[in-house]
């Protein structure tokens, strides 16, 4: 059956649902990356603020832009950060600001959870950027770090343990960045993963990272939290 506009504008309106979460209305606002937080990626006032406009306003479920899983996948500066027990409370205070301002019918908010690999600057990580393969971001350019075994697992942990604390802070929910030229996204592709092992070569095993990371976050909040993911290949 064909939904007339007026129909489809109506709906927008309607309460939902997504994996238990109730929702005012059908309206959600994309991740986009603030730069509000100071070094530590703790948010500051105006990133709050942000938020609870956004709340006050109507917007049915938030997704806020992309937080650091750890501390070798900061992408820039004034990034958002989730690679430390400490800034729970900080982030607890974002949280808490956005579900008042909804109302009796409370916004939704989910956290969008990155590692930018490759697309890291060395000057903000202090080192060398990591990524699958050592292939660079631009046609002569530097070489980023090919990652070891056992540095892929761990980065596989920071994913879990980071929507971990995403949950102990009060989000609803966390969302895997698995687009736009990052981490998840440089596994996927085999433009950026040249790898014969396990992580890489077939389409199945360049996915591994990606299933990995999404099994960790499971693994850490549980089967009913809502977990979602931004993916492109």
């Amino acid at each position: 059956m064909l939904l007339t506009e007026e129909r489809c504008m109506s709906i927008l309106f309607e309460a939902g649902s997504i994996a238990g979460l109730e929702l005012k209305n059908r309206l959600v606002r994309s991740a986009t990356a603030e730069r509000m937080c100071d070094e530590d990626g703790r948010p500051e006032q105006a990133m709050i603020d942000l938020y609870a406009d956004l709340a006050r306003g109507g917007v049915g479920l938030i997704i806020t832009g992309h937080a650091f899983v750890h501390d070798s996948g900061k992408a820039h500066s004034s990034m958002t950060g989730v690679h430390r027990d400490d800034l729970v409370p900080s982030l607890r205070a974002l949280t808490e600001v956005v579900h008042q301002a909804g109302g009796s019918k409370r916004s939704g908010v989910v956290m969008q959870i990155n590692h930018a690999g490759r697309k890291a600057s060395e000057e903000v990580i202090g080192r060398t950027p990591v990524a699958p393969s050592p292939v660079p971001q631009v046609r002569g350019g530097p070489r980023s770090h090919e990652l070891t075994e056992a540095e892929i697992e761990e980065l596989v942990v920071a994913f879990g343990r980071a929507a971990g604390r995403a949950k102990e802070a009060g989000f609803d929910g966390v969302q895997l960045h698995g687009a736009h030229g990052y981490l998840i996204n440089q596994f996927c592709s085999p433009a950026s993963n040249w790898r014969r092992d396990r992580w890489g070569g077939s389409i199945a095993r360049r996915l591994r990272f990606l299933e990995e990371a999404a099994a960790a976050v499971r693994d850490e909040v549980g089967g009913d939290y809502l977990l979602l993911i931004k993916l492109g290949i």
